[in-house]
């Protein structure tokens, strides 16, 4: 009905060994085989461009895959985007420094030579309350983290962490989207304004970088 009515169909694609896709016998995971992963797809399903919608760390892949292939992208939409993690961890950090000066102590002291942000917030924290900093960012309340909990284990799901520590190791904690320029197709970016994760200013600047670009913003 709804192609019918002239809407075009769209599909969910989760990267490999993600969600339900399978699991790579040979643990082959990097941001570049993940985004030929899309362009196979794409050729698979014989259409000559799609658009391309990604979330968190898929707005890396969506990114990605819009400046390799312009041609063959309609439109690029992000939510909540990290172009540029160093820039978003400089934001925490200042953040950080206020609301509690002794992880911030530690999150300097961690931060390696040479990165951009004045800390490194993987330092802040160690083991439960480390994931417990990292879900209060994205879930400022926390009734929100349980009804996703909730939904993920009634669906069977968990992050297993895998695909995470793959990128992670591969050096995506100083990851920078650099190809801006090559954007050609029209880009939307998603950002919630107190978004405390994906902070919203290295979205503004990857908008005024684009060809095309431009934010909506979600107050609070």
């Amino acid at each position: 009905d709804l192609v019918d009515r002239g809407v075009k169909p769209g599909v969910i694609a989760v990267e490999r060994g993600a969600g339900r896709s399978e699991r790579p016998w040979n643990k082959a995971y990097s941001i570049d085989l993940l985004v030929e992963d899309l362009e196979q797809l794409r050729r698979a399903w014989g259409v000559p461009r799609i658009a391309v919608i990604g979330h968190s760390f898929g707005s890396v892949l969506a990114m990605e895959y819009g400046a390799r292939y312009p041609d063959r992208v309609s439109h690029v939409v992000l939510a909540a985007s990290v172009p540029d993690v160093q820039a978003a961890w400089e934001v925490q950090c200042l953040r950080l420094q206020r609301t509690d000066p002794p992880a911030y102590s530690r999150a300097v002291a961690a931060q390696k030579p040479g990165r951009s942000a004045r800390c490194n917030m993987t330092g802040a924290y160690e083991g439960a309350q480390a994931g417990e900093m990292m879900t209060s960012f994205m879930f400022p309340n926390p009734a929100t983290a349980q009804l996703l909990k909730a939904a993920d284990e009634e669906g069977g799901l968990r992050n297993t962490g895998v695909v995470g520590d793959a990128i992670f190791s591969q050096g995506f904690l100083t990851y920078s989207f650099s190809r801006a320029a090559d954007l050609r197709a029209p880009l939307l970016v998603i950002t919630g304004t107190r978004d405390l994760q994906a902070v919203p200013e290295p979205q503004r600047v990857l908008v005024r970088s684009a060809q095309n670009g431009r934010m909506l913003g979600y107050e609070g």
